[in-house]
């Protein structure tokens, strides 16, 4: 019992956060495409393999993603344990890569704990509504990103710049990372395949040999590539046969997708993230005051150009309500101009403020990515904020690292810590009790329609009057007619909102 009390206690922030996430996952309610997975949900070894090869023959290459929300559909338990284990293991993961526990003694474990389950969950509402509250989403764009990043931190010892010396018994699961996280999202899969040739070609610059975890990965990042995107319904959609999604090979058709999709790539890349992006350039400021390797001349410069991000974000968002839409307006070329001035400030900083060589490696390596997720997606339609949930990921990732370099390079008074504790802690409990507060709400009328639904299906009835979301702007879709799909057997039926 004493042995059970003390692990509790050594591992207490870690069983807490858990649980909370847990509960938030719970209230999740189906929406949208989950309804419609749902009715494909099997336990059969074969029935499930033949939903495999339907989706990736008939609707894209996320073979992985799909299956995933096929399977889960009908298990709600083991479903939200699923997702509840992924996003747990990203905050973990982040936790033991940016925050090595014998660097960072001058606070307690659990601080870094909340600090990065905290960002995590400072996410927009258009982010949390297509990842963590909805099934078919989440399952396609979340569960990538932590295979990336448990790549990152198996070879982290390159980060420092030393020699790799992984146990070949990992070497399996090196392929399977490298494999299974290209089956989720295609610019997840482009990004994770350049990323793994870059680090192979790195590390052999480096160290003027391959080292064969890296080349492993690489193998196992092209074949799952090559699953991805010889599924047939990209042909279909290059030549024009798909009603949902485009795609166009001429330069004029770029173009005017690239116009089209501009201000909505910026605005899920960096725009929306305007807590993140204070929170950055705050950091980026800090460490740029005290770096003595620049001129001061070109220090200040430096400074004020990351500076005056967030300050035009919030004017041209809350102010002047500019529009970003045009090739030929001259604020299309300013607002481009000012991101990719941001962009390149940003990674300066890294390059020269952080002096720690591991998390200058990382951190630039972390930045370059950024670019290389969302590029691709100026050139196809449609695109949401799903999308870009790995490009959140980056963000805070290196937001964290810059915190990190702060809080190992300063010293801070006992009251100063105390006060980062304090600050740190209050913001955890506060975004996680918002969260609460609005999923509690919705899952409840939740519950209100499936009652509803049963009920008048029972009596016979065929027009189906449900209660209305009282967040719904916290739910990705919420027309009840997608449940049709799951009461298919009862014939026709129409569903309403109040």
């Amino acid at each position: 019992m004493m042995k059970l009390v003390s692990i509790f206690r050594k591992h207490a922030d870690k069983l807490i956060l858990f649980f909370a996430i847990f509960i938030l996952m719970i209230m999740t309610p189906l929406n949208g495409d989950d309804w419609f997975f749902s009715t494909r949900h099997t336990l059969q070894p074969a029935a499930l393999w033949e939903q495999l090869v339907i989706q990736w023959t008939t609707l894209n290459g996320r073979v992985l993603g799909n299956i995933s929300a096929i399977f889960f559909s009908g298990l709600p338990f083991l479903r939200e344990l699923c997702k509840t284990g992924i996003v747990f293991g990203t905050v973990m993961v982040l936790n033991r890569l940016i925050f090595p526990q014998k660097e960072m003694t001058a606070f307690p474990r659990w601080f870094f704990t909340a600090l990065t389950s905290c960002m995590i969950y400072l996410m927009p509402r258009t982010l949390f509504r297509q990842t963590y509250n909805w099934m078919s989403g989440f399952f396609n764009y979340v569960p990538g990103t932590l295979l990336i990043l448990i790549y990152f931190y198996l070879i982290r010892d390159h980060f420092k710049g030393k020699i790799l010396s992984l146990p070949s018994g990992n070497l399996p699961l090196i392929f399977i990372l490298g494999f299974a996280a290209q089956l989720f999202s295609e610019n997840l899969t482009i990004y994770a395949l350049c990323i793994s040739f870059g680090l192979v070609v790195w590390y052999l610059l480096e160290h003027k040999k391959c080292h064969i975890a890296m080349i492993v990965h690489l193998l196992g990042s092209i074949s799952g590539a090559a699953v991805m995107f010889l599924s047939p319904n990209y042909r279909r959609i290059s030549e024009g046969q798909d009603a949902y999604r485009t795609m166009e090979f001429s330069f004029e058709g770029l173009l005017e997708i690239f116009e089209e999709n501009y201000s909505g790539v910026v605005r899920y890349t960096f725009r929306d993230y305007s807590p993140i992006l204070l929170l950055l350039s705050g950091c980026a400021l800090i460490l740029l005051s005290k770096t003595k390797r620049l001129p001061s001349l070109l220090r200040w410069l430096w400074m004020t150009a990351i500076a005056i991000t967030p300050v035009y974000t919030w004017l041209t968002e809350n102010v002047f309500h500019i529009s970003v839409n045009s090739l030929d307006s001259l604020i299309f070329w300013i607002d481009a101009g000012v991101w990719l001035v941001f962009w390149c400030s940003m990674g300066f900083t890294l390059a020269v403020g952080i002096h720690c060589r591991f998390r200058q490696r990382l951190g630039l390596l972390l930045w370059t990515g950024i670019p290389l997720v969302a590029a691709p997606l100026l050139f196809v339609k449609p695109i949401g904020p799903r999308c870009f949930y790995f490009v959140y990921i980056l963000l805070i990732a290196v937001v964290l690292l810059l915190i990190a370099e702060i809080l190992s390079k300063t010293s801070l008074s006992f009251s100063t810590k105390k006060l980062c504790v304090f600050c740190v802690t209050l913001v955890t409990v506060v975004t996680f009790a918002v969260y609460f507060y609005i999923s509690l709400d919705n899952f409840i009328v939740y519950r209100q329609r499936l009652t509803i639904t049963q009920q008048a299906l029972e009596a016979g009835k065929t027009e189906i009057i449900l209660p209305k979301f009282p967040k719904p702007e916290y739910i990705h879709e919420t027309d009840p007619q997608k449940m049709a799909y799951f009461y298919e057997d009862y014939g026709e039926i129409l569903f309403k909102e109040e």
